[in-house]
């Protein structure tokens, strides 16, 4: 279950599709990411225009996977985000938090539902030198079967406040400045 269809979200669907997922579910409440999403091999996608509250997208998560999805990715960078995800996720699931990245903000969570759920929780920042060998390696065996073209939008320098502003809106899943 994917929190988030932007330029992380996107990529993670692939790669859980990739990876043999049983089956991948994106939420995100812009209609071009989410069928970029589906695209990316989302089996479903949770509408959040739709769908409007986090209690009934709880609901939709679990009805959709039977009960919880065994991994959950907050790749959206909001706190509230989290609260939301942790509670789709099955019995012995795992939350991966990835998309707050900045320090300064805060979520209440509470801990006897991780415990008497035996959620785990995993906070990632940084890859090594293998993990990227193995995202260029997934690029390459995929260039030109998935939509990867669609997932940067490339702005030249003199337009990265364009870039900022664009990527901000929600206009472009991943902004890229190239350099010319």
């Amino acid at each position: 279950m994917i929190q988030g269809a932007g330029g992380l979200g996107i990529y993670a669907t692939a790669v859980a599709r990739d990876r043999g997922a049983s089956q991948v579910v994106v939420i995100d409440g812009l209609p071009e990411r989410l069928a970029l999403a589906r695209a990316m091999g989302a089996d479903e996608v949770v509408d959040m225009r739709e769908v409007t509250t986090p209690e009934d997208r709880v609901a939709r998560i679990r009805e959709l996977t039977g009960g919880g999805a065994d991994v959950v990715c907050e790749l959206v960078g909001r706190a509230d985000a989290m609260a939301e995800g942790l509670q789709m996720v099955a019995l012995g699931g795992r939350y991966l938090e990835i998309g707050t990245f900045y320090l300064g903000s805060t979520v209440a969570v509470d801990p006897g539902l991780l415990v008497m759920r035996n959620i785990r929780v995993e906070a990632v920042a940084s890859y090594d030198a293998r993990s990227l060998e193995l995202a260029l390696a997934f690029l390459g065996r995929h260039v030109g079967e998935l939509p990867l073209d669609q997932v940067l939008a490339d702005y030249p320098l003199e337009a990265i406040d364009d870039a900022f502003t664009d990527q901000d809106a929600g206009r472009v899943t991943r902004a890229s400045v190239v350099m010319t």
